[in-house]
């Protein structure tokens, strides 16, 4: 199976990053999805049509001393847990 997953924007309010600690973010983000969705998992929304437009997913809490890394993953987990539904 391939998966091809398109992100046209991700909006995040108050986030003081740099430009360093965002492409981690990214990083982390992208990694931890690629492996969420690599499993075997089935998920009846990619059986349909294979098009997933739009994915309502969880607020996510982000404390003051997170580390990029582990926002990227909480990310990515709520966005698999939006496509699963």
């Amino acid at each position: 199976m391939n998966i091809n997953l398109h992100i046209d924007e991700l909006v995040m309010k108050g986030i003081g990053l740099e430009a360093h600690q965002k492409a981690e973010l990214k990083s982390s983000f992208e990694g931890a999805l690629k492996k969420l969705l690599s499993q075997k998992e089935v998920i009846p929304n990619l059986h349909n049509d294979g098009v997933v437009k739009k994915i309502n997913s969880r607020p996510i809490s982000i404390g003051k001393n997170s580390a990029p890394s582990q926002i990227g993953k909480n990310i990515a987990y709520s966005v698999y847990e939006g496509i699963k539904r």
